[in-house]
């Protein structure tokens, strides 16, 4: 799948999202992983106040909302609750 093609503000506007999240829980990544997001991050950061941990959840709000469809007919092949699965 190509990536859509977009402009730093609809990246923005669509990415960094700087939300409070009350309810955490970690989520290990590799070092160098980090070390790349964190350079995005900083780069965003002239633009927004998004951090790390925001613009993460936001990657993968937005990937989990696109493939919801798949996600749920994996979990539906071997669960009967699939149906729990919702939209972040």
């Amino acid at each position: 799948m190509k990536p859509k093609k977009r402009t730093r503000e609809e990246y923005i506007k669509t990415y960094c999202q700087d939300k409070v999240m009350r309810k955490r829980k970690a989520v290990y990544i590799s070092s160098a992983m980090h070390k790349t997001l964190e350079m995005i991050v900083n780069e965003l950061k002239k633009d927004t106040h998004i951090t790390l941990s925001s613009y993460v959840n936001m990657i993968i709000i937005h990937h989990v909302n696109d493939y919801m469809y798949l996600l749920k007919k994996l979990v539906d092949d071997g669960r009967d609750d699939a149906s729990n699965i919702t939209s972040p």
